[in-house]
């Protein structure tokens, strides 16, 4: 999972921690490898980019009766046009989430297209504005993050921001496992 480069930065995070009172002091002297392990793969409460984001947790975020237009239909260019704009919006989610169970959401083409196809649509009384997925597509993007581990956050690249939320973007993802916590501590 993790290159040399990696490897020697956690080993000097490692030994850093290690030290007299320490949060990994104990574990080192009793090579106590898988609670080392856990302590790395402990969830922080800082939020990464899901790159496996789930469709389903994100269409569950969407509350679909905003792309139904509050008016009355009539037979006014302006109604038919503010429909328009509405189902090029949906069609738009839809190409994003259709025949998917997963998205990669720490693309940012896709984060933009997700929010935009759910904010600022001129369905409400009048044309009003409203969106679909929260405040600024607030509910949609947070349903497109996850919680990082330790170990996540140590290597990740800065915070990227799409409307109001904010994430880091992962280099490495998932849990190290007790072997490669051994394999690092002795150098390999």
């Amino acid at each position: 999972m993790l290159n040399s480069t990696q490897k020697a930065i956690l080993r000097a995070d490692i030994a850093a921690l290690s030290q007299a009172g320490q949060p990994l002091e104990t574990f080192i002297i009793t090579e106590d490898w898988q609670s080392i392990a856990a302590y790395y793969n402990a969830k922080q409460v800082s939020f990464g980019w899901n790159t496996e984001a789930s469709t389903l947790a994100i269409s569950d975020s969407i509350d679909v009766t905003a792309f139904t237009q509050t008016d009355a239909p009539d037979s006014t260019a302006i109604f038919t046009n503010r429909a328009l704009a509405i189902g090029i919006k949906q069609m738009n989610l839809q190409l994003i989430l259709m025949g998917r169970s997963t998205i990669d959401a720490s693309k940012a083409g896709i984060r933009k297209g997700l929010r935009d196809s759910v904010i600022a649509l001129p369905s409400g009384a009048g044309g009003a504005l409203v969106s679909a997925g929260g405040v600024s597509g607030v509910n949609v993007l947070t349903a497109c993050t996850r919680q990082s581990t330790r170990l996540e956050l140590m290597f990740a690249n800065p915070a990227a921001q799409t409307g109001t939320v904010s994430a880091v973007i992962y280099t490495i993802q998932g849990n190290i496992d007790q072997q490669e916590v051994s394999d690092v501590w002795g150098g390999l």
